[in-house]
């Protein structure tokens, strides 16, 4: 928080524990809640009006991406996201990877999918969310975790450093001229804010190759949300590895 120009970085830190602890028991409680208490629960975050229309919007002018991150409470903007698109005859499938806890994981799936939530593993994924954008899904990806190999990402700046970014979102959006939106989650209360800080265009390469314009869609994605960390610092998970080298590299350095 220092590194990036954050004015009061305990004070923020103390903050963002906070959220984490209580996005914990938020989830912990949804998961023995009763059907009628988890939509008393859910009634206290919402997707603003502007971003609920915005996102139907896209919806109806074909496919949409979401470039999501750990941003507020993500599990519960997710069901929050999908009860939305529910009302209009569409899911919502996630690709995310497993937890390295295995019963923790295995307590999140099955937590996701009562949910509604369609959940696709890293591998393969691309052609699963094509099919499930082919298919009217909203298929969200994380846009702040670093790619399992560089290949598959661009070094972005992010926070005061170097990072890896994966550009799976934008060549999604690319592979099936679909909308690339970048939205984000804050703590308001008992409840979360979610809203749609940009939509990016990927699929323009006027004067650029694809991959060039993938980067480029990837880059404006990763500034969009570092602004949102910049200006709501408690609302971001910044404990997370995120700096680091993608995991491919690092075993390839121990080989040799």
């Amino acid at each position: 928080m220092r590194r990036a120009g954050i004015a009061e970085p305990r004070r923020e830190a103390r903050a963002m524990y906070n959220n984490l602890g209580r996005s914990l028991f938020e989830i912990l409680w949804l998961a023995g809640a009763g059907r009628g208490r988890r939509r008393e629960a859910l009634a206290q975050s919402a997707l603003d009006c502007a971003t609920e229309r915005a996102l139907l919007d896209a919806a109806l002018r074909g496919p949409v991406v979401i470039a999501a991150s750990h941003t507020g409470s993500w599990e519960v903007a997710s069901f929050v996201a999908a009860s939305a698109l529910r009302r209009t005859g569409r899911s919502l499938t996630v690709v995310v990877k497993p937890l390295s806890v295995g019963p923790f994981n295995v307590f999140c799936m099955q937590l996701r999918e009562s949910f509604g939530l369609r959940i696709v593993a890293p591998e393969g994924a691309l052609a699963a969310a094509i099919h499930a954008l082919s298919a009217g899904d909203v298929v969200v990806m994380l846009i702040d975790q670093v790619p399992d190999c560089a290949r598959h990402g661009c070094e972005v700046p992010f926070l005061g450093a170097s990072a890896f970014a994966d550009r799976a979102p934008a060549v999604l959006a690319q592979a099936t001229g679909a909308t690339l939106l970048v939205v984000a989650a804050e703590r308001r209360g008992a409840g979360q804010h979610i809203r749609i800080l940009a939509e990016i265009d990927a699929c323009n390469v006027h004067g650029m190759t694809r991959a060039d314009r993938a980067s480029a869609a990837t880059k404006e994605a990763t500034a969009t949300l570092e602004r949102f960390c910049l200006s709501s610092p408690e609302n971001w998970l910044w404990l997370h590895r995120r700096w680091r080298c993608p995991p491919e590299d690092i075993n390839l350095s121990r080989r040799a």
